[in-house]
């Protein structure tokens, strides 16, 4: 290999390896918390959109009547699960969402579960859990 072709080489290899993967993608997997109440929390957020999430003893969602969307143009970015109850009727929980580190993230919902949060609060964390990827 001609040597005046390393330098261009090295640097087209550490370009591509810092570029980093998309929300969405690093969203993918399983995730576990508890909220401010004590009670244990999972996701399991799926590279296909669908979602299956356990609350205490509930599991909510199923491949078939369950999915997750993101927005991350601007922060704080959006989260949505959306869910097909038993009757055939959507339901749509809008949360937001920020990434902690690599393995965490803070998920903030309404108590509502109908509108969004447009920030997060230091003061009031009671609508908001700590997801770390479970691996």
């Amino acid at each position: 290999m001609d040597s005046k072709f390393f330098p261009l080489l090295l640097f087209v290899a550490v370009l591509s390896s810092s570029c980093s993967r998309s929300n969405h993608d690093k969203l993918i997997g399983e995730w576990k918390g508890t909220d401010i109440a004590g009670m244990t929390a999972s996701l399991v957020l799926q590279s296909d959109g669908s979602e299956k999430i356990i609350y205490g003893n509930a599991v909510l969602g199923s491949k078939t009547d369950a999915k997750w969307k993101i927005n991350d143009d601007s922060p704080p970015f959006q989260l949505d699960f959306v869910f097909t109850d038993t009757k055939g009727v959507i339901h749509t929980w809008p949360c937001i969402f920020r990434f902690l580190t690599e393995d965490k993230i803070q998920i903030r919902f309404s108590q509502d579960l109908t509108s969004r949060p447009t920030e997060f609060s230091d003061e009031d964390q009671t609508q908001e859990v700590v997801f770390t990827r479970q691996k």
